[in-house]
């Protein structure tokens, strides 16, 4: 019988900050504070956080805690984003990996144009990671938002050899990859309608609770495995999103218990996740 609860979250929040450019520092600076505030007001009680700022390389800003008063804390200091390379590519490999040891119920906020100069990373290293990660990845494309701003300065030099279609694309493939989100608004004053879909797609959970047809015997094994079927056909389920485009399911997880040895039984699938074609 299926029921549905809302569930804390485990968040990463991975914030781009720095760049060769400036004057596009500047407003990189007040688009990822006011961005990451905006999310503040998201985090419930029971929900933990950890921040990461990159440039260069990764740095991080707080540790996983429970709250707002560390969360808010840690943005204080960002400013205007020093002159640095831009190595994004390396940053969410090193990020996807600290997650690893992180318990519950996770999920990575990005908030990023996407571009990068001087990985040694490339963005096939970056899928794989995702691959492994399992982790759901959630980006705010902050690309038009920077162009937006740059449309007052000149578009030669240094600025026309940004690729922000590039950059947006791979966002995009990160984003469906890993089942999570791109948002790519053109602007960070309303944000909380974007966070508001975010938060509910992590929080919402159906836990599903079952009658075994095993027998009266509780020392054999029960095997639980939960797929998604169309119960006319049997065969697999076809989701569309909220755009009408197909999205993939697939086995979330198979697993074995003995009722003898476990008299309350609890199966932790996670997310049911969902792949984007």
């Amino acid at each position: 019988m299926p029921e549905v609860e809302h569930a804390p979250v485990t968040m990463g929040v991975l914030l781009e900050y720095g760049g060769r450019y400036q004057a596009l520092n500047k407003s990189l600076g007040e688009e990822v504070a006011r961005a990451a505030h905006a999310f503040l007001d998201e985090i419930a009680r029971d929900d933990q956080v950890a921040i990461w700022k990159y440039g260069d390389t990764v740095e991080e800003l707080a540790g996983l805690s429970l709250g707002h008063d560390k969360f808010e804390s840690s943005l204080v200091p960002l400013a205007t984003p020093p002159f640095s390379e831009l190595n994004f590519y390396d940053a969410l490999v090193a990020t996807l990996s600290r997650m690893q040891t992180m318990k519950g119920r996770k999920a990575l906020l990005v908030v990023s144009s996407g571009l990068d100069t001087f990985s040694k990373a490339n963005f096939q290293d970056v899928l794989r990671a995702v691959h492994q990660s399992d982790v759901p990845i959630y980006v705010i494309n902050l690309g038009p938002a920077l162009q937006a701003h740059m449309s007052l300065l000149p578009a030669t030099g240094p600025y026309a050899r940004l690729d922000w279609k590039r950059a947006e694309a791979e966002l995009q493939q990160i984003a469906i990859e890993s089942g999570g989100r791109l948002y790519s608004p053109d602007n960070t004053y309303g944000l909380a309608g974007i966070y508001d879909d975010l938060m509910e797609n992590l929080r919402v959970r159906y836990v599903i609770t079952y009658k075994s047809t095993g027998g009266p015997d509780l020392s054999t094994a029960r095997t639980v495995r939960i797929e998604l079927v169309n119960p006319a056909t049997g065969g697999p389920l076809e989701i569309v999103d909220a755009n009408g485009n197909p999205v993939r399911s697939k086995v979330v997880v198979e697993d074995r218990y003995v009722p003898a040895s476990a008299p309350t039984a609890s199966l932790d699938t996670g997310d049911l996740k969902a792949e984007q074609e």
